[in-house]
């Protein structure tokens, strides 16, 4: 009984007690920090396949296009119709990757399990 009114075996509990909460919030922001690198990397290699991508394409549609629109006027149409036609077809190529550069970022998520973690431990020790 003097032991207990000294307030050691308390103490010693309440010190464990915080000690045990550091960790899970430690763990939790450990955990926050791995899902962030892993959303992090998935943005970083969509938005470089986009631009490098999108900036080989440029080059590479512009030669493009124009030997296809000479070689189609060469087939008898006139110049400026071959060039629309070239113009046509660069537009239909340009919305098929904004189309795949927008749903390779919806394929970024967020940190959803850590924040559940951080909520239910925040509940936790609300006494929820």
């Amino acid at each position: 009984m003097e032991h207990q009114q000294s307030g050691k075996p308390v103490r010693k509990k309440l010190v464990e007690a915080v000690d045990s909460v550091e960790e899970v919030a430690l763990m939790q922001l450990r955990l926050l920090g791995a899902e962030l690198r892993a959303s992090s990397k998935s943005a970083l290699f969509s938005v470089v396949f986009i631009i490098v991508g999108s900036a080989g394409l440029i080059f590479v549609l512009v030669f493009a296009a124009i030997t296809a629109a000479l070689a189609i006027h060469e087939l008898g149409l006139p110049i400026w119709l071959a060039f629309l036609i070239m113009t046509g077809v660069l537009l239909l190529i340009a919305i098929l990757l904004l189309i795949l550069g927008v749903k390779a970022f919806s394929k970024i998520k967020a940190p959803t399990r850590a924040l559940k973690s951080w909520q239910e431990t925040k509940d936790i020790i609300a006494g929820k």
